[in-house]
C-alpha cells in the first residue's frame, strides 16, 4: 500500500500553472462536495459545468487506483488545487506514526505527479497523548515530510478544524495553535489549509488575515447553518451566516491568489442530484465574487 509506483524525477503535471487572476476563474470543487460521484465522474463532469479546478480526495484516488487515477488527472483540463487528506500522526484512524508518515510521503509524490498545489494534512486527535506530545508528533512528522515536499514542489497544508471535529479528526481547533506550529517549523513548503467553515468564528479572524495570509496554501469555502445540527451540516455559500464576502475581500487584499475550493459536507446536499449541485456551487461562487469585485 505504501510503495509508490512513480519514479523519482518524473515530470510534473502541466496543470501546475498559477490560477487566473480573474476571481471568476478561480473556482475549484472538492470531491467531498459531490460525494456520490467517483473520480472519473468528477473529472468528466466538472469541466462540463465550467469548473476550473478539483480538490481530489486521497481516499477516492486510492480506491480508483493510483496509476490510472494519475493518468486520468493528467489528461484532464482541471487544475488539481489540492489532494487530501493525509495525517493522523497521533495514532488514530488505525495508523501507527510510521505508517502515517509513509503514506503521507507517498501522497506528496502523487500530488506532484498530478500537479496539485497543496496536500492537506490533518494532525489526528489528541487521543491518549498529553497535548505537548501530540504537538511534538505532528511537528516531527512535518519536519520529516517538508524536504520531500520542497523537492517535489507540493505545499503541505495543515488543516485546523472547528471544535466539532476535535474528537474525530484533529487536536488543532484554534488558529493560534496552528500558527504556532507553522512558526516553529518556519518552512516555505508547510502552510495552512484555511477552511472558512472551521475558522470564521475565531476571534478577530477577518482582521487577522493579513497576519497569516502568506501561510495559506488553500482556501475551502462553505457556509454555516445556524444552529448546526451535526458535523455534516454545512450549506452552500449564501445560505448561512458566514460573512463570506468580507472574508474573501480580505484574503484578496492580503495577496491570496489561489483557488477557492467549494467544500460542503452535507448529508442533505449529498442526497441531491449532483449535476444540479455543482451548477448551484458555481452560481453561488460567481454571485459571491461578483460582490467582492
Amino acid at each position: 500500500m505504501l510503495n509508490t509506483a512513480f519514479p523519482a524525477g518524473a515530470p510534473a503535471s502541466l496543470h501546475r500553472a498559477a490560477p487566473a487572476t480573474d476571481l471568476a476563474n478561480r473556482l475549484s470543487i472538492s470531491q467531498t462536495t459531490t460525494l456520490r460521484w467517483t473520480l472519473p465522474d468528477a473529472v468528466d463532469e466538472y469541466p462540463r459545468e465550467g469548473i476550473a479546478g478539483i480538490a481530489v480526495s486521497w481516499e477516492s484516488l486510492r480506491s480508483y487506483g493510483l496509476e490510472p487515477g494519475v493518468r486520468l488527472l493528467r489528461r484532464s483540463p482541471l487544475t488539481v488545487t489540492s489532494l487530501g487528506w493525509v495525517g493522523g500522526f497521533t495514532g488514530d484512524h488505525g495508523y501507527t506514526y510510521d505508517d502515517a508518515v509513509a503514506e503521507a510521503r507517498q501522497a506528496v509524490m502523487v500530488a506532484a505527479e498530478v500537479g496539485a498545489h497543496a496536500l492537506t494534512v490533518v494532525s489526528g486527535t489528541q487521543g491518549g497523548h498529553i497535548r505537548p506530545h501530540a504537538r511534538r508528533l505532528l511537528i516531527d512528522a512535518l519536519q520529516e515530510l517538508a524536504p520531500l515536499a520542497a523537492e517535489r514542489k507540493v505545499r503541505l497544508a495543515l488543516q485546523p478544524m472547528h471544535p466539532l471535529y476535535e474528537n474525530e479528526w484533529t487536536f488543532l481547533v484554534d488558529l493560534d495553535q496552528t500558527l504556532g506550529v507553522l512558526d516553529e517549523l518556519d518552512h516555505p513548503y508547510v502552510g495552512m489549509a484555511c477552511g472558512l467553515y472551521h475558522l470564521w468564528q475565531q476571534p478577530r479572524f477577518v482582521e487577522r488575515i493579513p497576519e497569516f495570509a502568506h501561510r495559506i496554501a488553500s482556501v475551502q469555502v462553505s457556509d454555516w447553518r445556524e444552529p448546526a445540527r451535526c458535523d455534516n451540516d454545512r450549506v452552500l455559500p449564501g445560505d448561512g451566516t458566514i460573512p463570506l464576502e468580507g472574508i474573501i475581500n480580505a484574503l484578496e487584499e492580503a495577496g491570496y491568489s489561489g483557488f477557492y475550493e467549494i467544500e460542503v459536507w452535507s448529508r442533505d446536499l449529498w442526497s441531491r442530484d449532483q449535476h444540479d449541485l455543482i451548477r448551484q456551487c458555481r452560481q453561488r461562487y460567481l454571485d459571491l465574487v461578483a460582490a467582492v469585485a
